[in-house]
C-alpha cells in the first residue's frame, strides 16, 4: 500500500512514492535427513519505489525496502516434537526493465528482465525442549525473464497473460544446534511462472483501477497464489 507522483520529463514519466508492506503466508521444511517441519511467518516493512515509463515503451523501475519479520516453527527433533519462535530484519531491493511493444490494436506484449535481491538477519531461539537453536542470516538473489501479453476486451477492461522463467542463485539456510551443524535446506534453482489477471475501471474516465491476478509456480518453487490491487488516480 502507498502513494505516488508522476511527473513527466522528455522521456516519457516517471512515477514515484513510498510503501508500507505486510504479508503473511506458512511454509514447510524438508531436509536431506528426513526431518520434516512446518511454520506460519509474518513480516510488515516500508519503501521506496520509483518507475520510468518511456513514450517508445522502453522502462525500468527500482524499490529499496526493510521491515521485519517473525515466524514460527512446529516439527520433530531427534524424534521429540518441538517448537520455537524467532524474529529477525530484513532488506530487499530490486531492479527491472523492460519495453512494451504494440503487437495489435488492442494488443501489447511486455517483455522484461528483473533481478530481486533479499536479506534476512541471523537470530536465535530456545527451544521448547530447552535446546538452544542459532540461525545464520539467508541472502537470496533471483533473476527473472518474461513476458506478458495484454488485450484490450473493452473501453474499461484489458486481460492479460504472462510466463517467466526465475532463477535462485543463494537461498541457502543455515543454522546450529547446540553448537553443531544442522541440514541446510535451500531453494537454490530454478522455477516457472504463469500469471493471468484482468484490469477494471467502472468507466472510462474513472480515476480506480481493479487488479485480479493469478500466479502459478512450479519447479524448485511450487504453489499458486492470488492477487488483487486497487488503485486510484488524481
Amino acid at each position: 500500500m502507498g502513494f505516488a507522483r508522476a511527473l513527466k520529463n522528455k522521456s516519457g514519466v516517471m512515477t514515484f512514492g513510498p510503501i508500507v508492506e505486510y504479508g503473511r503466508g506458512n511454509y514447510s521444511s524438508h531436509l536431506d535427513d528426513g526431518t520434516l517441519g512446518f511454520g506460519d511467518t509474518q513480516f510488515f516493512g516500508v519503501g521506496v519505489f520509483l518507475r520510468q515509463n518511456n513514450t517508445d515503451g522502453l522502462w525500468y523501475e527500482g524499490s529499496l525496502r526493510a521491515g521485519r519479520m517473525k515466524s514460527d516453527y512446529r516439527g520433530d527433533l531427534n524424534n521429540q516434537n518441538v517448537t520455537y519462535d524467532t524474529s529477525s530484519n530484513y532488506f530487499a531491493a530490486h531492479l527491472g526493465v523492460g519495453k512494451v511493444n504494440k503487437v495489435s490494436e488492442k494488443g501489447s506484449l511486455d517483455l522484461y528482465t528483473k533481478l530481486f535481491y533479499a536479506h534476512q538477519a541471523g537470530s536465535d531461539a530456545d527451544l521448547s525442549t530447552g535446546e538452544h537453536f542459532d540461525f545464520g542470516s539467508v541472502n537470496s538473489l533471483r533473476w527473472r525473464v518474461g513476458g506478458k501479453y495484454s488485450y484490450r476486451v473493452s473501453k474499461t477492461g484489458n486481460i492479460y497473460a504472462g510466463l517467466a522463467y526465475e532463477y535462485e542463485f543463494q537461498g541457502d539456510a543455515t543454522a546450529s544446534y547446540q553448537g553443531m551443524s544442522t541440514p541446510s535446506p535451500s531453494v537454490k534453482g530454478g522455477s516457472g511462472l504463469l500469471e493471468l489477471g484482468y484490469t477494471i475501471k467502472s468507466g472510462a474516465k474513472s480515476p480506480v483501477t481493479l487488479d485480479f491476478g493469478l500466479n502459478l509456480w512450479t519447479g524448485k518453487k511450487e504453489g499458486i497464489g492470488g492477487t488483487f490491487s486497487v488503485s486510484w488516480a488524481l
